[in-house]
This record gives C-alpha cells, structure tokens and sequence, in this order.
C-alpha cells in the first residue's frame, strides 16, 4: 500500500452495512471493531480475530472510532439495549407457549 490517506480507508455505501461507516473495500463496519477495541482488544489481537484485514485498515477504523467516539459508543449502546429488549420479548414469547 503506498501513500494513502485516512479518508480513503473509510467508505460509506448505500446497502453495506446500513449505510454505516467501513473500511473501504471490506464491507466491515467499523462500529464492529470498535466493539471490539472497547473490550480491550489491542490492534494486533484485532489482526488475527480479522485475518482478511490489515493493520492500516486495523488502525483507520480505531482513528475514527476514536475521532467519532462520542456518536459510535451511543450506537453500541442503542444496539446493545434493542438487542435486550428483543431477547426479553423472545423470553417472554417462549415461556407463555
């Protein structure tokens, strides 16, 4: 890879991922790993759980997970409470079967 710039890592595309932000030519949103890198995962640790990515790519997404932390940590939050109440509903369904 020669001289890139960082915005050239980061792509959105209508129907990729909802349209959320990816590293350029993978269709992997950053927000997964940026879930990732929260739990404590280090850039290398992040290589080998996504062997098809690079570390440049690796780093971009932290970058901007980092420029944009604020908007992606309450993404994560959302999710993390909708994938609650679905899996609440789902309990709830089962048990009154």
């Amino acid at each position: 890879m020669g001289s890139v710039e960082l915005q050239e890592l980061i792509e959105r595309t209508p129907g990729i991922a909802g349209g959320r932000p990816c590293l350029a030519g993978t269709g992997m949103p950053v927000i997964q790993l940026a879930v990732h890198y929260r739990a404590g995962e280090s850039p290398s640790r992040l290589l080998r759980r996504f062997p098809h990515l690079d570390l440049v790519r690796i780093h971009a997404a932290i970058a901007y997970y980092l420029a944009n932390q604020a908007a992606i940590d309450a993404e994560i939050e959302r999710e993390a409470l909708a994938f609650q109440a679905a899996k609440r509903s789902q309990e709830t369904t089962a048990r009154s079967a």
